[in-house]
């Protein structure tokens, strides 16, 4: 299964990775960092039936999320982030709580609605399932292979 986090290289990726290792022996858990010591993934293995890999929508498409959702016509935030969320007194106002969680869903649902129509486009005219990479990069690269790429891409040998 695979989990993307529009900014995953930071803020999220930390706290997914500190509350994974809480609960999963740290074999469970691989991760491929950057130079900058970013998150690209974290990658946890459940069981041998489960692995779910989080993934940095941000790296795909390095927009703000309204900016994506509006790219793809698609529904954005509908409210704004407010500082008092950052605050560990949020836990004794239940209706500053309440009003995180529902901006934390309309979020995701955002993201996830922007997603789903990229994954339409890509398919659609590249024949590329964006679930399968994990940058611009890697997308573009992907791309000029399966649409534009007539010739195979030979690699040497290192042993002759």
């Amino acid at each position: 299964a695979n989990i993307f986090v529009h900014n995953l290289v930071s803020f999220d990726g930390y706290f997914i990775y500190k509350g994974l290792l809480s609960i999963l022996p740290p074999n469970n858990i691989h991760t491929i960092i950057d130079n900058n010591n970013k998150f690209i993934l974290i990658k946890v293995k459940i069981n041998d039936l489960l692995t779910i890999t989080f993934k940095d929508s941000l790296r795909i498409f390095p927009v703000k999320l309204d900016d994506l959702c509006s790219i793809y016509n698609v529904s954005g935030k509908l409210s704004v982030y407010k500082t008092e969320y950052n605050n560990l007194s949020i836990l004794n106002n239940t209706e500053l709580l309440i009003e995180l969680m529902e901006y934390n869903k309309q979020d995701a649902e955002a993201l996830y609605n922007a997603l789903i129509k990229a994954q339409e486009v890509f398919y659609f005219f590249y024949k590329v399932d964006i679930v399968t990479i994990v940058s611009t990069s890697s997308l573009a690269l992907k791309i000029f292979r399966t649409k534009y790429l007539d010739k195979d891409i030979i690699v040497p040998s290192p042993f002759g």
